[in-house]
């Protein structure tokens, strides 16, 4: 790039032409670092449009973490030179038994949805205390035959494996000293706390999963208006959807998956 300058040669036209020659070299900067990324969507399969194994092509995790999404269910994240991990794809992007198998450096909690991968962010103290409640009033009343369980995965696909919250089980599904996962058949019941980050996950992402899979019975909990608030849901087999089935905002008190009253007010404090 050359500069030259025809103007005056005062101080004030020295002054114009340090700016003009900043500004250029800020935007030649910029265009050499981004013109090469291109437009992301979180929905679509990962292919390898770029080889990391060039060493004139930046890999595409160096820029857009294998995808990973953000907590909102959209937003691509970008990497950092922190995360290692990241830059390493399998052949074919990622399944759900990759979870088991992931590089060193990896975030502890992540969650896999549509081939995606999701880095879980740190529960609140309210959240925590909300989901510990629900799960102590479960366990104390679901029968022998099923047992109660926090923060695991379900093999809901070959490329999902989202984590809930709490999900009631079979208890002979329950015989592995070591389990990281659960298929859908062991599974009777799902709940999802949503936190502000979590919204659209848990509103529409993984509830649909969770129903194509044939789960029976889907919890959302909620803040309504400063309040606690349990959406109960359905599984309709024929459309492999849920139907939503009460709105409970005192108490919760069913007979399925097993006979439970679980008391919504107390998730406030």
């Amino acid at each position: 790039m050359i500069l030259s300058w025809q103007g005056p040669t005062n101080c004030h036209g020295f002054a114009n032409l340090q700016l003009h020659a900043c500004s250029l070299i800020l935007c030649w900067e910029i265009s050499l670092r981004y013109w090469w990324i291109p437009a992301f969507d979180p929905r679509r399969p990962l292919t390898d449009e770029w080889n990391p194994t060039r060493s004139d092509t930046p890999s595409r995790t160096s820029t857009i973490v294998a995808g990973l999404i953000d907590n909102a269910g959209r937003t691509p994240v970008r990497s950092r030179p922190s995360l290692p991990w990241s830059s390493i794809e399998p052949e074919g992007g990622w399944t759900a038994q990759d979870l088991d198998r992931l590089p060193p450096g990896a975030p502890p909690r992540v969650e896999l949805l549509d081939g995606m991968l999701v880095v879980r962010s740190p529960q609140s103290l309210h959240h925590s205390e909300m989901v510990g409640h629900l799960f102590r009033s479960l366990d104390a009343q679901a029968p022998a035959a099923l047992t109660v369980v926090r923060r695991m995965t379900v093999r809901v696909g070959p490329r999902s494996r989202p984590e809930a919250d709490v999900l009631v089980v079979r208890t002979d599904s329950t015989t592995n000293p070591d389990p990281t996962m659960f298929q859908p058949a062991d599974v009777r019941l799902v709940v999802e706390v949503v936190s502000p980050d979590t919204l659209a996950r848990d509103r529409g992402i993984k509830p649909a999963l969770y129903a194509r899979s044939g789960i029976p019975y889907f919890w959302r909990v909620e803040q309504d208006m400063g309040d606690p608030t349990v959406h109960v849901h359905r599984l309709d087999p024929a459309t492999r959807t849920y139907v939503p089935t009460g709105v409970h905002r005192a108490a919760v008190k069913l007979d399925v998956p097993f006979t439970v009253v679980v008391n919504v007010a107390a998730l406030a404090h």
